[in-house]
């Protein structure tokens, strides 16, 4: 059973963007600023399928309605939630339908690609065990792109965070 929500009693700020476009940095400074609680997909997909480096978290689209669930329940537990990484529509679909739409705010950031890279290259994190090519492929196969062209009008953008 999923947990009920007080209405008005929660802010849900989702951030989306490509591979490496800043939105775990946003999120922490947001957090610092406002109190609230970063959750991060990748360590939900972790939780819900076993999996641990970026090639096989991106296998799990199939998940998605698990993935979900799970998220929905995380973000219940907290009033002012920064949730970064989501890939799927479905899933942003089932948490503003749980939370409401007038409790999510989306932003999006836009950062140019050879940026991204060289955060990609210089980052070395261990579940990186892919090229960054590969990477950001394999999150528009997983519905990036169909999520952007699908929120387009929702969302806040920034550029060149």
């Amino acid at each position: 059973m999923e947990p009920k929500l007080l209405v008005g009693s929660k802010r849900v700020t989702l951030l989306f963007g490509k591979i490496c476009s800043g939105k775990s940095t946003y999120a922490k400074a947001a957090v610092k600023a406002t109190g609230g609680v970063h959750i991060t997909v990748s360590d939900i997909v972790k939780k819900v399928s076993g999996k641990v480096t970026r090639s096989e978290l991106q296998k799990t689209a199939h998940m998605d309605e698990l993935i979900a669930k799970e998220l929905v329940n995380e973000i219940a537990k907290y009033d002012y939630v920064f949730v970064d990484g989501i890939r799927q529509k479905s899933i942003v679909h089932r948490i503003c339908k749980h939370f409401g739409v007038d409790n999510v705010m989306m932003i999006w950031l836009n950062v140019p690609d050879e940026m991204r890279r060289l955060r990609f290259e210089g980052r070395a994190v261990k579940k990186d065990d892919i090229s960054f090519e590969e990477a950001d492929y394999r999150d528009n196969k997983l519905g990036l792109e169909e999520l952007q062209k699908s929120l387009e009008k929702s969302y806040i953008k920034f550029n060149n965070y």
